[in-house]
């Protein structure tokens, strides 16, 4: 674009007779459209800002990779959805909220409903077993204590333990902001950012913020960027229950323009100039 503009006033500088612009006062109209349109360009995003995962892997990150990604401690507030089964179908329904025989729809809802609080004392309550301390624990250290307790009453049985309250916030510049769930345990920021409707237009790509807090109360901020591919291979591109994803703006976003706007200026311009074209020639 800024080319564009460097062409336009030298074939103005150099032609003899001016085939758009009359000599005189219309020199300052066009002066005026160059420094009005030379702004304007300033907000023309550039492709490469919008590119995700650029460059190659590097081998230090494929190192970090490698490393044990922290585990969600459980804490009060979290709803994790539990189904005991055994060959006996009888026995486990004793263990269960809903009749045996019946699937729950692996929706977020589905099993939200269906789900157990952890208790502000950081205690799960279930039928039969009685409280067991979850707070603290992994999803798999809390499955494997209702599995010991499980197995005290039913010597064979399998323990399904999922969270139900898997939810990440998501703000700033992208196209459906708001609060997403998720079922699965390991989600990443890719997916937060999908489920939201992807970055905008505006949306600065290499300065995305995970907001993370902890079960000691503390928060942790990260900034991630998906311009560069090894991105992949930070701790935080795995997102965690309850994590805020914010997508800060570029600088065209903190400016307010789109691509509406640039157009509807660009002809509001355009259009001035041909009145003052047309009243200077009478």
């Amino acid at each position: 674009m800024p080319f564009l503009f460097v062409l336009l006033y030298y074939s103005y500088k150099n032609a003899s007779t001016p085939t758009l612009l009359y000599q005189g006062q219309m020199n300052r109209y066009f002066l005026f459209f160059l420094l009005f349109c030379g702004f304007l360009s300033q907000s023309c995003l550039k492709i490469k800002k919008q590119t995700y995962f650029q460059g190659s892997i590097s081998d230090t990150a494929a190192k970090v990779f490698n490393n044990p990604i922290l585990s969600y401690q459980l804490r009060p507030g979290d709803v994790l959805y539990i189904k005991i089964l055994s060959p006996e179908p009888r026995l486990s329904s004793f263990f269960n909220t809903e009749p045996e025989g019946v699937n729950v729809q692996a929706t977020p809802n589905n099993l939200y409903i269906k789900g157990y609080l952890v208790n502000d004392t950081g205690y799960v309550a279930l039928p039969i077993l009685g409280t067991i301390k979850a707070m603290g624990l992994t999803l798999d250290a809390f499955k494997a204590s209702v599995t010991e307790k499980v197995e005290q009453m039913v010597s064979t049985s399998t323990v399904i333990v999922k969270f139900a309250s898997f939810k990440i916030t998501v703000m700033g510049e992208v196209k459906g902001p708001g609060v997403v769930f998720f079922t699965n345990e390991r989600v990443t920021v890719l997916e937060a950012l999908s489920s939201a409707g992807d970055l905008t237009d505006f949306g600065k790509r290499s300065n995305i913020q995970v907001i993370r807090n902890f079960v000691d109360g503390h928060f942790e901020k990260a900034t991630l960027d998906l311009n560069n591919i090894n991105v992949v291979y930070n701790p935080y591109f795995y997102l965690q229950p309850n994590d805020v994803v914010y997508v800060s703006p570029n600088k065209s976003g903190v400016a307010k323009f789109n691509t509406a706007s640039l157009t509807l200026l660009f002809a509001s311009v355009s259009t001035i100039l041909l009145v003052l074209n047309f009243i200077s020639r009478n």
